[in-house]
């Protein structure tokens, strides 16, 4: 029996340090600089400056300006929003509610919304993380007023049509219990 463990340490032990000297090689295989050599990017600069901007209520920003392309790209993080600060009774809240502000806003049903978004090359984007919920939208410069229109919408007048609101939080729940039923995951929400 004492032979049979020591066996078996012998045998983790020696996959783990093969597990090691995979990882370490990989490291020493992966080189940024010659990627970069290689790529398109070496013909690249980029030579954005980052500022701080507060709005008049009080709202801090954060502002890069690159003009070399054509492309507006606005992400707002909203701090102490993401799923972790969900009480258990509202579990799922979070991811519910960015997968609903993409159903619709204003004067755009779901479609007419995805429609308008696809034709004028616009994406806009809501995402909730552990700790923060974040909102981007990516557009082209031409196409800025429109998709400043669509999120503005979004923003004030979102859709939550009881149909897909129905169908999303089946959905959510389902989720939420596949989630609990593995044990990472149990391990990781208590702490």
């Amino acid at each position: 029996k004492k032979k049979t463990i020591l066996i078996l340490n012998i045998f983790f032990l020696s996959l783990f340090i093969y597990a090691l000297w995979i990882f370490r090689t990989s490291l020493n295989t992966f080189n940024a600089k010659v990627l970069i050599e290689n790529s398109i990017l070496k013909e690249k600069t980029f030579k954005a400056e980052i500022k701080e901007v507060n709005s008049q209520k009080g709202i801090k920003a954060w502002l890069m300006e690159e003009n070399s392309v054509p492309i507006v790209a606005i992400d707002f993080y909203f701090d102490e929003a993401g799923f972790i600060f969900e009480n258990n009774d509202k579990a799922g809240l979070t991811t519910l509610v960015a997968q609903m502000l993409s159903q619709g806003a204003g004067k755009w049903d779901r479609e007419a919304y995805h429609n308008l978004l696809e034709e004028n090359a616009v994406s806009i984007d809501f995402d909730a993380h552990d700790d923060v919920f974040e909102i981007s939208m990516q557009t082209p410069t031409q196409n800025i007023d429109i998709a400043t229109d669509v999120l503005k919408a979004v923003l004030q007048s979102p859709h939550f049509a009881s149909n897909h609101l129905e169908i999303a939080k089946r959905k959510q729940i389902e989720a939420i219990k596949v989630k609990n039923e593995k044990p990472q995951s149990v391990l990781n929400s208590a702490f």
